[in-house]
């Protein structure tokens, strides 16, 4: 049992409770704890809230649930909540510890230290800019808590169920705890103690302060009382357990619990006992029940040889190394007295020797006896451990060993023969050794001489080219070589190697080109300079033919290959490229008036070979690249470059157009800009022209195509508006065409 402080918050009415300001957790850690004396009122009962409605919780404790909502993803959009339900019943008058914590995995209800509920739950918290409150709704009074509060605490960690257990009447250094925000004990006031004084709580209503000690009363073994066994065949030891709780349930091996705290008929051994509340704490303990009267332990050790056999203490004979044990039973069937016979077999030992000797010689076997006839002997001797020891010893005579040794030497080389005599001479050899197992050994050799062998080779390069010679040297000049090489048989092979070197191939190449765009018609000749005739030349064909020229090539890159008399080669590499496509491109000038005969023509000329040459189909005919004094009609342009490549293209000239095309506005104002209504006129002989006012009335009349109204009316300037003009022209042609219409005068 447990007691805490004297003084405590005390909430009897409605309108009665201690806003905190905005204590906003974000995240995903809480733990919100408190000590509440509850009277069993019925509504929301809020210990701590910081909330309005589910949509916006970002936390709520009270005697029944802890409540929170968090996002569904990030830190902001959808919400989700969770209101989990304490099952355990309160008491009502009774002090409980209750919190619930959240570590973005699971949402918890713990009361008095006891884990009584957990639920999955995520999301981060979420933020709601409320002011937090102590015993109710800071906005509503409808949660009103009805009771007792006392050490109230808001931390953003997710603490655990052993922190709980530690500090539930009182928490030490609150200045220094990691993750503690507020902390309320409401020792005649409602300071933080925590030391934040943003969150010092502001009384609303009249929340009173009571003097009343905090009992509470978490679950613990308090004592436990043992009775021994009194054997290990006899079951009657027990276990007493004793808890100062009330409504306590008992067990010794956390599954199945009782009311009674009595455990008969049990064995000898270790138990761990529990106790649990009704919270659903439990608490747990190990203990043991000894044995009264220890049977007395007396060990023995035996050795016997293999296929012996031993009489243990209970009358029976063991054959097979172990340790038996035999027990004595005294007069109340417990056991008083435990041999234990550790007992060693020791095996037979046997051994193979394997023995060789020379003919004519004898060998000593293990029993002392002597031999000179192969054959398996079987000896059996005792060890030094009492047993047998078997020796098996399989003798071998070793035979004369004959070697015949075939041995190949260079004449002119020596040999040293097994019996470390020298010769240089081919022959046979017979040499009597000692071998390594001590018996005779014959070595026969035979021995042959090699002789030396001279290759003569006559071979030739080409000038410029490089030879390689048997023994490895690079050479390009003329002459005798003398290498020598070791043969097959590793004796010297030389080699005499007389290299004559022809001259080199140089040729030239005359190269036709492509005469216009788009042809293959070039052409190239290859003309031998040096070397040795005749010649052979390969086009690209992969073969080698006697043509020296090839024509209707077309654009590309060549590689030519001249091959000599002599098989010297040389490789020529041109190109023949594409010239470029002659282009032209014509113009042309109008006729000034109908039937001027003052047009001109002008092509330009782009790519081709020049100079370039022109005919024009005019009559006559012209040769320059403007053609002048043209009519209208259409005109042909030849152009020829200087390979004679032709291009040809025409020229059409029209007739001069007929215009009378009056303008819609004009501003005599003089200043020599748009002064006159004149119509502008092409190709016109004649024209009569008359400007109307608005009442019908001629203004102006000419019959010269040159004269335009100035915008006066008998000499002095007509007014602003909208005049009709009405114009008959007649062109060179004989045609006539009248038009009339409106022009505005402006000033």
């Amino acid at each position: 049992m447990k007691y805490g402080s004297a003084q405590v918050l005390d909430l009897p009415s409605a309108t009665n409770f201690v806003k905190i300001g905005d204590l906003d957790i974000a995240g995903t850690q809480i733990t919100v704890e408190a000590l509440i004396k509850w009277n069993g009122n019925p509504g929301g009962n809020d210990v701590v809230s910081k909330h309005t409605n589910p949509f916006n919780v970002n936390y709520l404790l009270r005697p029944l649930t802890f409540e929170l909502t968090t996002y569904v993803s990030g830190t902001g959009g959808a919400t989700q909540f969770i209101q989990m339900t304490n099952p355990f019943a309160l008491v009502v008058g009774q002090w409980y510890h209750i919190a619930g914590t959240y570590n973005g995995s699971f949402v918890r209800y713990y009361v008095d230290g006891c884990l009584v509920i957990e639920l999955p739950f995520y999301g981060n918290m979420f933020q709601n800019n409320l002011q937090a409150a102590v015993g109710a709704q800071a906005t509503s009074q409808s949660e009103q808590f009805f009771g007792k509060l006392d050490e109230v605490r808001i931390w953003n960690v997710c603490r655990t169920e052993t922190e709980l257990k530690a500090n539930m009447l009182d928490l030490p250094s609150p200045g220094t705890q990691a993750g503690l925000l507020a902390y309320y004990k409401f020792d005649n006031d409602f300071i933080n103690v925590q030391g934040n004084a943003a969150f010092d709580g502001i009384a609303v209503g009249n929340p009173q302060f009571a003097v009343e000690t905090v009992v509470n009363d978490p679950i613990a073994i308090d004592d436990v009382t043992i009775t021994d066994a009194t054997c290990n065949a006899i079951v009657d030891g027990s276990i007493t357990l004793f808890a100062s709780n009330a409504n306590i349930e008992y067990s010794i091996d956390g599954v199945n619990f009782q009311t009674d705290p009595f455990f008969p008929n049990l064995a000898a051994g270790f138990y761990t006992v529990y106790v649990k509340s009704t919270e659903g704490c439990v608490v747990d303990s190990l203990v043991e029940i000894n044995i009264l009267n220890p049977p007395i332990l007396q060990q023995t050790f035996a050795t016997i040889c293999e296929g012996d056999s031993y009489l243990l203490p209970d009358g029976t004979f063991a054959t097979i190394a172990g340790i038996y044990a035999d027990t004595l039973l005294a007069q109340n069937s417990c056991d008083s007295l435990i041999i234990s016979t550790d007992l060693a077999v020791v095996p037979v030992n046997q051994q193979n020797i394997v023995a060789a000797i020379c003919p004519g010689t004898t060998y000593t076997l293990p029993d002392g006896s002597s031999t000179d006839t192969a054959g398996i002997y079987q000896d059996t001797l005792l060890a030094s451990t009492g047993c047998d020891s078997i020796l098996i010893t399989t003798l071998t005579i070793l035979p004369v060993f004959t070697v015949n040794v075939p041995v190949t030497i260079c004449d002119g080389d020596s040999y040293l023969l097994p019996s470390g005599n020298m010769t240089d001479s081919a022959g046979i050899y017979t040499d009597t050794l000692l071998s390594s197992v001590g018996c005779d050994s014959i070595v026969v050799t035979d021995l042959t001489l090699i002789p030396v062998i001279i290759l003569n080779v006559d071979t030739a390069i080409c000038d410029g080219t490089f030879y390689q010679l048997p023994g490895g040297g690079i050479v390009s000049l003329p002459g005798i070589y003398e290498d020598s090489l070791f043969s097959a048989t590793a004796c010297d092979t030389i080699v005499i190697t007389n290299l004559v070197v022809h001259p080199s191939l140089i040729q030239t190449t005359t190269i036709t080109g492509i005469t216009c765009h788009g042809e293959q018609d070039a052409s190239a000749m290859l003309l031998p300079l040096s070397g040795t005739a005749p010649y052979s030349f390969d086009w690209g064909t992969a073969s080698f033919e006697d043509t020296s020229f090839v024509s209707n090539l077309g654009p590309g890159n060549y590689s030519v290959y001249c091959e000599d008399a002599n098989g010297c080669l040389d490789t020529v590499q041109f190109t023949i490229t594409d010239p470029d496509t002659m282009a032209i491109l014509t113009t042309s000038t109008p006729l000034s008036q109908w039937q001027a005969g003052d047009a001109t023509a002008t092509v330009i000329t782009a790519g081709g070979n020049t100079p370039y040459s022109y005919v024009w189909s005019s009559q006559p005919p012209q040769f320059t690249a403007t053609a002048t004094g043209l009519s209208a009609g259409t005109y042909f342009i030849t152009v020829r470059d200087s390979n004679g490549c032709i291009r040809v293209d025409s020229v059409v000239i029209p007739e001069s157009p007929n215009i009378l095309a009056p303008p819609n506005a004009f501003t005599p104002n003089n200043d020599g800009i748009n002064d006159l209504f004149l119509p502008h006129l092409l190709n016109v002989q004649s024209l009569d022209f008359a400007i109307f006012n608005r009442w019908g009335k001629i203004v102006f009349q000419t019959d010269d195509p040159e004269l335009g109204w100035d915008g006066k009316a008998n000499g002095t300037e007509a007014e602003i508006g909208i005049y009709v003009y009405y114009m008959k022209a007649e062109f060179l042609d004989g045609s006539t065409l009248d038009k009339s219409g409106s022009v505005i005068l402006l000033r």
